[in-house]
């Protein structure tokens, strides 16, 4: 019979699903806790630390991209993917060994997967949305200076020099 104190772990599998519906910092989360399951307690906040980091730049990185990417299901897809196949594969020999040696021990809860997913919804619904909920705090000028940035970006400098010019007149 299994010990009482030992957790069953879950089946890394899950990332995958948890990746797509609440994003691969959920499931990065989890695998931490995973690894503390699976007899590795020195990997639970590396791995939860890289997640969270890696999260955190794509946040950052997405707001250079623009809205485009935000909304683009196939940039969704490979985002998450990546993270996902990385970390089953982490952990799916890990987990098979396990098993092995725990034949009658039971599935591992959806308790902490639903809880850990929903708050990532809730964190990411707040980043989309949040810039709609405060509304638009820019001045003139700051439009005119981002409009030129982007004009920039997109070699039209003369449109850049005139939006950067309107800047400098209204600050």
């Amino acid at each position: 019979s299994l010990d009482p104190k030992v957790k069953t772990p879950w089946n890394p599998r899950v990332f995958w699903p948890l990746a797509f519906l609440a994003g691969f910092g959920a499931a990065g989360i989890l695998a931490g806790l995973n690894y503390r399951r699976l007899g590795n307690p020195e990997l639970t906040w590396l791995t939860i630390g890289v997640s969270l980091s890696a999260f955190v730049a794509v946040i950052v990185v997405l707001t250079f991209i623009g809205d485009v990417a935000t909304t683009d299901f196939t940039f969704v897809i490979v985002v998450n993917a990546g993270p996902a196949w990385l970390l089953q594969r982490l952990q799916g020999p890990l987990y098979k060994e396990w098993t092995e040696d725990h034949p009658s021990a039971d599935n591992a809860g959806w308790a902490i997967p639903v809880v850990i997913g929903a708050g990532f919804l809730a964190v990411t619904a707040a980043l989309i949305f949040s810039p709609v909920l405060l509304g638009d705090d820019l001045t003139e000028a700051e439009k005119h200076f981002n409009r030129g940035l982007d004009f920039e970006l997109e070699g039209q400098a003369q449109d850049a020099f005139a939006e950067y010019s309107a800047a400098i007149l209204l600050d």
